[in-house]
């Protein structure tokens, strides 16, 4: 081992040290040279080489003045101490034995160590059972189940010495100091003594100086005090003990050129250990240093780092450095600064510079990204938070992917009508399943939209909940003065790059920003510690590709193969999550998947809402209509699964769902927070029923032509449209279908207590056709009466009984009813009243009276004298038509219950708008024109479709 000249001539002035310190050179440096590195042969050069350069280093670092107050001893110390300060290192599986369960595991060094030796091991494998798996890759290069390592070399696997190997790399400035003072440990309680010859004194602090690289400096006064006074801790000896710490710990600093690296062996071999591999290729990117600047003073470091990775560990050595440099000043000045001649002593540096201090002058010359990139979250953030919220499922992924496609897309188009540029732009969406069973699928989104820029990536793509389109830059760009937005914007939670990774575990993203002439390209996993983000040649736009996990490659292919099976409207499937014909998205499928071409079908075939618009506060506007079959909520073209129905409205009462499609620019459509459910009802709930309301009346008025005294089927007594409830059979109320209409000589209205009241109707009638009935519906109708047929058929005796029993009438409102007469066939009367069996209620058949009876019919009163103003002898001529028929005596409205209070009357206002003066409808449609002015000209943007369906 090459002792520097100056340290040498010091050293041999003295013959009794020089003897100690050559014999213990000699002894240990065949100790390294032997040394088989048994737990690191993936670390970096701990060997003779950088002992020696960490000696050079540490005598070109004192300063000239300084030698001349430096002693022979207190060389000695600090070569003593560069030649343990890593001899731990060299540890044999033996030797480490002795540590935690041989001869060392009870020994401490008082006064400086709390634990034992095999305290220190058993809570060393504790907290190894938390480490995340972070930390597991770094240490081990993979995730692995840490296990306790067999005390059998044999047994002995890598990852054993690994996590033996972090160990003894913690700990091994603690190993250095008991090795100066108690001998190398090797097997069955043998030690190789150190400085033979030498103190205990001295030895302690050629030891503790070694240690002191691996520990704050100040942590040693304490120490040092105790061993050596109050008063002499500072030199104990005579030794400069606080200053060799320094010369020490700056020197093994300095040691970074490439050399610090064993240039062939470790060359060819495979890193797996993070760890190693960092530390390796760090000391690497460092091409050269110098301090012929002229400041004598600074310490220049060339580096050259090829990746970002490499970039940001070397900054930070470079920031350790300059740290140590500061400390290391501070502490002399501390210990020193009051001693007359010591206060002189100083090393050579002061400031290290390099040229990656200037970050944006640097990024020009690399092909990567100097910065710090990585999912700035928790990665078990996926398993308990994004998981859960989207039930696991990856087509919720798809979604948000998606939902960002069509953002970018429509931000695009309007920075260019911001910059005046009138460019024809055409949005382009792509989504693709691409691969093979060989190497794997991917699926893969690209879009021509706007695309992101460097900030958006740092500060944005990376961070959990920080969206772009909350950001001031976003704002300047795309929020009017008033606050509200220029453009459409689904996302809005900042999620949408964790829900991908339900997908994959893998994603590798493309994108350049619309101003930029350079884009960006990045691979990255949600755990991953540095993410390489690289220059990218590409078209303005973004690609985001995914490698797929088996379980949804599985599922993706099941929804195309199976989609004539499980495709049903309102149904979410990973390609049918927008439903608008623009932006247009382009979906390629394997060939080899059955049903590809008819998913693309469907997907063409998505199409605008034809019907109307509603204009609510804060939206710009809320379309929907009946037409299509698809009963689905879209916000700015994106499925909302689950939504309620329209309800809680006396009439109409909305059984069925329109399609509605909500543009909301600015996120006010109040959903869940995975957005696969309105949050409460519709906000503009209230306008959208009215609308449909007034859809309805203008549909009413259209109705065919009906000529009472013809033949006809009973369809055409029953008014048809989506929002109306049909009639349902009850034991305890007679509920009127919300589309049987009321039919009078002259004309026909809803069945609505509107009508009711306007009318003074106290009497209506129900009759329950058959299947295929016709009839003329002027044999049924009498002066001032009204009449309704039924749809239902009577099919069993159940059904008559839900017929005759109800005390109540449902219409919009609930009634009383006073009185009833029923026309019913004698066969099931006789069924049904007979004495022998129980099948009517004793209290009901009581209050029955036969008032009069033909061949095949019977006329029942229920304790009333009700006048039947239907012929039973024109029943006789409809006995293979008609089921049942139920005449009613209305009564008073029984008041509301309380769980129907907050239910809303809107029909009645419309009815009373548009009806004034006038109550019925007339059969003929001319003449309604003429009665009825107001509806034809207001409700005219209703009626063009109803007319264009009765014109074709």
């Amino acid at each position: 081992m090459i002792i520097p000249k100056v340290f040498k001539d010091m050293i041999d002035n003295n013959q009794e040290i020089s003897g100690v310190l050559y014999s213990t050179i000699s002894k240990f440096e065949q100790i390294i040279k032997d040394s088989k590195f048994e737990f690191f042969d993936e670390y970096s050069n701990h060997g003779v080489e950088h002992i020696e350069n960490v000696l050079c280093t540490a005598e070109w670092l004192i300063s000239d003045e300084t030698y001349a107050l430096l002693n022979s001893k207190d060389i000695l110390i600090l070569v003593l101490s560069v030649l343990l300060h890593d001899l731990g290192m060299h540890l044999t599986h033996e030797g480490f034995l002795e540590l935690i369960s041989g001869s060392h595991k009870d020994r401490k060094i008082h006064g400086i160590d709390e634990k034992q030796w095999l305290k220190e091991w058993e809570d060393f494998l504790k907290e190894t059972k938390q480490w995340d798996d972070k930390k597991i890759i770094k240490v081990f290069g993979e995730k692995i189940n840490i296990t306790t390592p067999s005390k059998n070399r044999e047994h002995l696997t890598g990852y054993d010495k690994k996590l033996i190997g972090e160990f003894i790399r913690r700990m091994h400035p603690r190993i250095a100091h008991e090795i100066a003072i108690y001998g190398f440990p090797t097997f069955d309680g043998e030690t190789i003594p150190f400085a033979e010859g030498l103190s205990e004194q001295l030895r302690d602090l050629s030891g503790l100086v070694a240690r002191s690289h691996g520990m704050d400096l100040r942590n040693t006064f304490e120490y040092l005090e105790k061993r050596f006074t109050r008063h002499s801790w500072k030199t104990p000896h005579e030794i400069k003990v606080i200053f060799l710490m320094v010369v020490l710990r700056i020197s093994d600093f300095l040691h970074i050129t490439p050399d610090r690296v064993t240039p062939t062996y470790l060359e060819i071999r495979k890193y797996s250990s993070p760890l190693s591999r960092i530390e390796r290729d760090t000391h690497k990117s460092v091409e050269y240093i110098h301090n012929n600047s002229d400041d004598p003073e600074l310490m220049y470091v060339h580096g050259n780092p090829p990746t970002s990775e490499l970039f940001l560990k070397l900054k930070k050595l470079l920031r350790d450095i300059q740290h140590e440099l500061d400390l290391s000043w501070a502490v002399l000045g501390e210990v020193y600064g009051s001693h007359k001649n010591l206060k002189n002593m100083m090393i050579r540096l002061r400031r290290v510079q390099s040229n990656i201090d200037d970050v944006e002058n640097f990024k020009q010359q690399v092909s990567y990204l100097p910065e710090k990139v990585l999912f700035d979250t928790n990665p078990d953030l996926i398993k308990l938070l994004v998981a859960p919220l989207y039930g696991n499922n990856p087509t919720y992924g798809v979604r948000e992917l998606l939902q960002n496609a069509i953002d970018a897309c429509r931000e695009r188009e309007q920075y260019h009508k911001n910059n005046n540029e009138f460019e024809e732009y055409t949005p382009e969406i792509t989504i693709s399943i691409e691969g093979s069973s060989q190497n794997g699928y991917y699926f893969v989104i690209s879009d021509n939209g706007l695309g992101m820029a460097e900030e958006t990536i740092l500060n944005y793509f990376f961070k959990a909940g920080a969206s772009f389109r909350k950001s001031e830059t976003w704002s300047k760009q795309f929020i009017n003065n008033n606050g509200t937005s220029k453009v459409q914007r689904s996302g809005r939670f900042g999620v949408g790059v964790l829900a991908s990774f339900l997908l994959g575990e893998e994603i590798t993203v493309s994108t350049r920003f619309v101003n930029d002439i350079t884009g960006w390209k990045f691979k990255a996993k949600i755990d991953d510690q540095q993410i390489e983000v690289l220059k990218d040649e590409r078209e303005v736009g973004t690609t985001i590709k995914i490698a797929l996990t088996t379980d949804t490659l599985n599922l993706f292919k099941r929804d195309v193969e199976f989609y004539e099976y499980c495709f049903t409207p309102s149904e979410t499937y990973w390609y049918t999550w927008h439903r608008l014909p623009h932006p247009k998205i382009k979906l390629c499928l394997p060939n080899t998947w059955k049903g590809a071409n008819e998913v693309n079908e469907i997907i063409e075939n998505f199409d605008d809402v034809k019907g109307h618009q509603i204009y609510p506060d804060g939206y710009q506007v809320v379309s929907w209509d009946y037409e299509a079959e698809r009963r689905e909520l879209l916000c700015n073209g994106i499925l909302i699964p689950d939504w309620e129905r329209i309800g809680g409205y006396e009439f109409p009462t909305f059984p069925i769902k329109p399609r509605v499609v909500v543009s909301d620019f600015d996120g006010r459509l109040p959903m869940s927070l995975n957005r696969d459910k309105l949050d409460g009802r519709l906000p503009f709930s209230d306008e959208l029923a009215i609308d449909v309301c007034r859809d309805l009346l203008a549909k009413l008025f259209l109705q065919p032509d009906i000529k009472v005294d013809m033949l006809i089927s009973k369809d055409q007594t029953i008014f048809r449209h989506p929002s109306l409830k049909i009639s349902e059979k009850n034991s305890y109320i007679t509920r009127w279908g919300e589309n049987e209409l009321l039919l009078h000589k002259n004309g026909y209205v809803l069945p609505h207590s509107y009508f009711l009241q306007k009318l003074s109707i106290r009497e209506i009638t129900k009759v329950w056709l058959k299947k295929n009935a016709e009839i003329c519906i002027d044999d049924f109708l009498s002066s001032n009466r009204f009449v309704s047929f039924s749809r239902d058929e009577v099919m069993s005796a159940s059904d008559l009984k839900a017929l005759m029993y109800p005390s109540e009438i449902q219409l919009d409102k609930r009634f009383q009813i006073n009185s009833k007469r029923f026309l019913m066939k004698k066969e099931h009367k006789d069924f049904l009243f007979a004495e022998v069996d129980r099948r009517m209620r004793k209290d009901f058949k009581q209050k029955v009276t036969t008032i009069s009876e033909t061949r095949d019919w019977v006329d029942l009163s229920v304790d009333s004298e009700l006048r039947s103003f239907i012929d039973i002898q024109k029943i006789e001529n409809y006995t293979s038509e008609i089921d049942f028929v139920l005449q009613v005596e209305i009564g008073e409205e029984i008041p509301k219950q309380k769980y129907e209070r907050n239910i809303k009357d809107i029909f009645s206002k419309l009815l009373e708008e548009y009806f004034e003066d006038e109550s019925l409808i007339p059969y003929n449609l001319d003449e309604r024109k003429k009665l009825f002015p107001k509806v034809f000209k207001e409700l005219d943007k209703y009626m063009w479709k109803y007319l264009n369906v009765m014109n074709s």
